[in-house]
């Protein structure tokens, strides 16, 4: 075979495979489809709104010296007379007496953990158990920013490892340890001082230590009265600074809630009734209230505007930590596989979507639990039959049987 027919052949043949993958490419985007991937979608209807607590407030005031110590923590309960806060001379006594408290508590805790009575009546396996779920216990609180609660559940945890270190041998007793707990409790001890003065409550109520400004720019009988001018210059108020405030006495556990929404919101396109229950969630926290309807009402003339005031009756530090709020009204949450409204098609009367797979076509069914403007979600299934997760929906390319 002499070279010109080597060339011959080798021309030929690069002709040929140029025309193989060209018509693979010509039939490749002729049969081209436009598709989607079936994936899980989350769609809620939630509702919310900016509104402000209303609380019958008392400031509480002291313009005395010395350095306050107080004897309750927000939200707690206060009777007529109780002692709120103890004064004292410097930050120094607050501190001795503070050490007294944590190491007497530790001393305690070192004798109750090497008493007879205890060891004897906890088993190794129970024990162990119990150091576990605290020391679990201790890093969730850790991880989930709950510090108030890492002191206690420390606590707890060096107490049952006291117990385990005396039912396995490792410590004989905890003498030494009281001994030198004894010592250090003695100097705090003359170090401390009785309180110069107290701020006693006049009346009986809930405690909060944090003031905001708004105390008594409004109370809950005002609300009935409140027109549309006056709700809006709430809202846009400056705070007030009380000079000597060191905390208020909220007259209730309940507070009223209220906000300025539109006609349209679906607050009022629901028609709440009065007690109405509701479950909503507020911007500063993850935690689920549960809250009543008190009102809606228009606020302005043309009522375009409503008043809503909602009725709570829990409160918490979270609650007491900010005035206003942006509150979500929790309605419906829907949970489904995303499917483009397009794309859906009727087969013999049933409704559903087509799938490919390569070359392959396939019919599939749908439930359809919740539709949007463009798109529908079907419910979740594992049955071949019905669209399932990551199949891939035809949204054009196939003739679609309309009933």
């Amino acid at each position: 075979m002499n070279s010109v027919t080597v060339k011959v052949m080798a021309v030929v043949l690069s002709v040929f495979v140029l025309l193989m993958v060209g018509s693979q490419l010509v039939y490749s985007l002729r049969d081209s489809k436009d598709t989607e991937e079936a994936i899980l979608y989350t769609v809620d209807e939630n509702e919310t709104f900016k509104g402000m607590f209303v609380r019958d407030e008392k400031i509480l005031q002291y313009s005395g010296k010395g350095v306050l110590e107080f004897n309750c923590t927000d939200a707690s309960k206060l009777s007529e007379n109780s002692v709120i806060a103890n004064i004292y001379e410097n930050e120094d006594q607050i501190y001795c007496k503070k050490q007294v408290e944590k190491l007497t508590s530790l001393k305690n805790d070192y004798e109750k953990a090497q008493n007879p009575g205890t060891t004897n009546s906890v088993q190794t396996e129970v024990l162990r158990d119990k150091i576990n779920q605290q020391y679990m216990s201790l890093i969730k609180d850790c991880d989930g920013g709950e510090y108030s609660d890492v002191y206690s559940s420390r606590k707890e945890l060096v107490y049952l490892l006291n117990i385990n270190n005396i039912l396995t041998r490792n410590t004989i007793d905890y003498s030494m340890e009281i001994a030198a707990l004894d010592k250090d409790i003695a100097e705090f001890q003359s170090r401390c001082a009785d309180p110069v003065d107290t701020v006693v409550s006049s009346e009986s109520g809930y405690f909060a230590s944090r003031l905001d400004g708004y105390e008594g720019m409004i109370s809950v009988s005002d609300i009935d009265n409140l027109t549309y001018e006056r709700a809006k210059a709430l809202f846009s108020a400056e705070p007030n600074v009380v000079k000597n405030a060191i905390g208020k006495v909220i007259d209730g556990y309940s507070a009223k809630f209220i906000g300025i929404i539109d006609k349209t919101n679906k607050f009022v396109e629901l028609n709440l009734m009065q007690s109405n229950s509701l479950s909503v969630r507020f911007s500063s926290s993850d935690r689920i209230y549960n809250m009543s309807v008190d009102s809606i009402r228009p606020i302005n003339e043309d009522e375009t505007k409503y008043l809503i005031v909602l009725d709570c009756s829990q409160l918490d530090q979270t609650l007491l930590q900010n005035r206003f709020e942006n509150i979500e009204l929790i309605f419906d949450e829907y949970t489904g596989i995303k499917v483009p409204r397009d794309a859906i098609c009727f087969k013999d009367g049933v409704k559903g979507v087509y799938t490919i797979l390569g070359q392959e076509i396939t019919f599939k069914k749908i439930d359809v639990i919740y539709e949007g403007d463009d798109y529908v979600l079907t419910s979740p299934t594992a049955d071949e039959d019905h669209l399932i997760l990551y199949d891939q929906i035809l949204v054009e390319g196939v003739e679609k049987d309309d009933d």
